[in-house]
């Protein structure tokens, strides 16, 4: 602990006025002294009013964890006695104080003079003659000079009651009871009475009830505490004068109090086991109850037992409430409208119902189930002057149900009229939940995919609203593809493929019942149309326009073949009239051009191909014409000659044996000697003629070279 300056605003420390200082912060003769447990020691020798500053500051094995300032105001008077407790007004202790009923202010008066700034609002508390604390909202000090005050002034949040109350001094949120004038505090729980006299007569109050109840609520002429009236009734007799002074049977009594305990109301509520008939007048008269009290006025006082507090009068029609008018729509399951008198049938009671003035026969029921729109009444009796009568306005609001139909399919293009019927006063379309602003007829056309909700609404001039309500939901399925083209092709690309797309779709081909597949076969020019017709039953003509070309006819190849030049075989094949050049395969599948070795119409190669093919090329659609037939140059080996000299089969001729120019050519006897051989066999400078050979049968062996696989055979020899 040490002493400090004291800080100001902004934590600036504060210029203390020679000799003054944070160390030396008050005049004393003995100087200011502060131990290491916060004491502080000194002599005052100067009147003054001085602020002490203290630094605390904690320490843990020598290491600092924490500090706090704290200051203290010092007054230093110049007469002050410090032994002398302050207390209240002797007076007061004595004779107590006395207050008069309702007052919520009141001043505590004391025998000396105390700190004004010791004074907060909660150095006091009180408590009512009934034990229960009374809140208080504020203490403040009464003519406070120089800082000091011998009274003060305290308002409460409620009244003191009938009786004795008590105030009593606590230490308030400041740390301390009030100070006296030296510092010495009132001590804890010191008290002072002060009394409340109620000498007032309860005034009864006067009511009227009707003649025919089981409950009833009256205004008092004054306040009663809450917590005195026992809910089982037994504070209270009723009496009816008019009936033999015969005690009602009351079964609870309420009052409308809130939460607190010690809530006042002026409001009563007694409610009866069943309903009773009343003579009157009828008396309220107060007894002790369960509670071994009666009930306590607005000062607190209890009534004596057999006080009037409550007189009624009875009014010959007793109470008989049909409600407020009733609006109802005669959909929505509003209808029929029930109407109840709040009573049930028998206990001497009669009902009888009325229409717009006229009776409802056999209506005599305490309940009654309106249909119509109208004025409805009901009269009720116990006796011939004890009735009761209320009416009832009903209006039946009227709108037409509709019907939206089922769920439905329609196709792209197509229009649905939904329609309400005659509706209502408005009307409203939704699409997918939400509201179309300009669909507010009752037929709206629909042509797309949604949930329409049809929404038929009628008001009344009070706002009440009737609606009828129905949902459909609308799938719009798109029509078929158009997939067909018109097309130009040529004669050699027939039969053709016609496809109508649309798979998973129904066809009809030229409204031919069997022609219903996707595709349909073309075999000559036309128009070609085809009926497609998908789920659920969209339908759409689709067409397309053949026409065909003719093509380039085929050339027609030479068997034989030439070589010469750069290429060791050249085809060549027959002109084709109107062609434009020709283009020829090896394969049939793949084309080149033709390079017109030896005329436009010719081919050369390095490589010989027992396969060739050649076709003319056109400039209209059919850009090639057709193709040539495959080359068939076989070699064909004779087996006879005659070599009689009679000019017909007198040499041994291997038709197209010319296309094999490197062939091997061997015949032999029967009994394996070689008789004749050539290499390059030519049918003209390589020929065998059968001279010098007898007719016989010889065998031969033939090797192409570079062609097919050898063949072997025989050849006979005769005249």
């Amino acid at each position: 602990y040490s002493l400090v300056k004291a800080l100001g605003a902004g934590s600036s420390t504060v210029n203390y006025i020679s000799p003054y200082s944070g160390i030396y912060p008050i005049a004393s003769s003995s100087g200011v002294i502060i131990d290491q447990t916060g004491q502080i020691c000194l002599t005052p020798s100067v009147i003054q009013i001085a602020v002490v500053c203290v630094l605390v500051e904690e320490y843990r094995n020598g290491i600092k964890i924490g500090s706090v300032r704290r200051d203290m105001q010092v007054k230093i008077e110049a007469n002050c006695n410090p032994f002398v407790v302050p207390q209240y007004n002797q007076q007061a202790l004595v004779s107590g104080i006395e207050v008069p009923c309702g007052s919520f202010e009141f001043d505590i008066p004391f025998n000396m003079q105390l700190q004004c700034s010791s004074i907060v609002n909660d150095d006091f508390r009180a408590i009512n003659s009934m034990g229960f604390p009374i809140p208080i909202v504020s203490i403040t000090p009464l003519s406070c000079i120089g800082g000091l005050t011998d009274s003060v002034h305290v308002v409460m949040s409620e009244p003191f009651t009938h009786g004795s109350n008590f105030v009593f001094s606590k230490t308030g949120a400041d740390g301390n009871t009030i100070l006296g004038q030296c510092g010495f505090t009132i001590p804890v729980f010191d008290t002072i009475k002060y009394t409340v006299h109620d000498s007032s007569a309860w005034q009864a109050s006067t009511d009227s009830v009707g003649c025919f109840l089981n409950s009833f609520t009256t205004i008092l002429s004054d306040y009663i505490y809450c917590f005195t009236v026992d809910q089982d009734a037994s504070s209270f007799t009723l009496m009816d004068a008019g009936n033999g002074n015969i005690v009602l049977p009351i079964t609870s009594a309420y009052t409308f109090c809130g939460p607190s305990a010690d809530s006042l109301s002026n409001q009563l509520l007694i409610n009866f086991s069943t309903n009773q008939t009343l003579t009157g007048p009828i008396y309220l008269i107060v007894k002790t109850g369960n509670d071994n009290n009666t009930v306590a006025n607005s000062c607190g006082r209890f009534l004596n037992a057999g006080d009037t507090i409550a007189v009624f009068y009875i009014n010959n029609a007793f109470t008989l409430s049909l409600g407020q008018d009733i609006e109802a729509c005669a959909n929505n399951n509003e209808i029929p409208v029930a109407l109840n008198s709040g009573y049930a049938n028998g206990g001497g009671i009669s009902f009888q119902w009325y229409l717009n003035g006229s009776l409802i026969n056999g209506a005599t029921n305490h309940t009654y189930s309106a249909v119509n729109s109208g004025i409805y009444s009901l009269i009720a009796y116990t006796s011939s002057v004890c009735k009761g009568a209320d009416t009832v306005n009903v209006n039946v609001i009227n709108i037409n149900d509709f019907d939206l139909g089922s769920d439905r399919d329609i196709c792209a293009g197509e229009s649905v009229y939904l329609s309400m019927g005659s509706g209502g006063m408005i009307n409203q379309w939704y699409l997918n939940g939400m509201a179309s602003d300009l669909d507010t007829l009752p037929v709206y056309g629909v042509t797309s995919t949604a949930q329409y909700v049809g929404a038929a609404i009628s008001y009344s001039p009070n706002g009440h609203f009737c609606y009828s309500i129905d949902t459909v939901n609308i799938t719009a399925w798109p029509l078929p593809v158009h997939f067909l083209s018109d097309q130009t092709l040529c004669y050699g690309m027939l039969p053709f493929t016609i496809d109508a797309g649309n798979s998973g779709a129904s066809f009809l081909w030229f409204a031919e019942e069997l022609d219903t597949l996707q595709t349909y076969l073309a075999y000559g020019a036309g128009t070609y149309v085809v009926t497609i017709t998908n789920f659920p039953g969209c339908t759409l003509q689709d067409s397309m326009t053949l026409t065909l070309e003719n093509q380039l006819a085929a050339p027609i190849l030479d068997c034989g073949t030439v070589s010469g030049g750069a290429y060791s075989t050249i085809y060549s094949w027959s002109s084709v009239a109107g062609n434009a050049g020709y283009e020829v395969s090896f394969d049939s599948v793949n084309w080149v051009p033709a390079n017109a070795p030896i005329s436009p119409a010719s081919h050369g190669t390095n490589i010989f191909s027992p396969t060739f093919y050649a076709r003319a090329l056109n400039t209209g659609k059919c850009s090639y014409g057709l193709t040539s037939p495959p080359f068939d140059c076989i070699v064909i080996v004779p087996n006879i000659i005659t070599p009689n000299g009679d000019g017909q089969n007198d040499l041994f001729v291997i038709p197209n044996i010319a296309l094999y120019p490197e062939n091997k050519f061997r015949l032999y006897n029967r009994w394996g000697i070689r008789v004749f051989s050539a290499d390059g066999y030519n049918n003209t400078t390589k020929v065998f003629k059968g001279e010098g050979l007898p007719a016989d049968r010889y065998f031969y062996v033939l090797d192409f070279g570079n062609g097919p696989d050898r063949v072997t055979g025989t050849l006979t020899i005769t005249e």
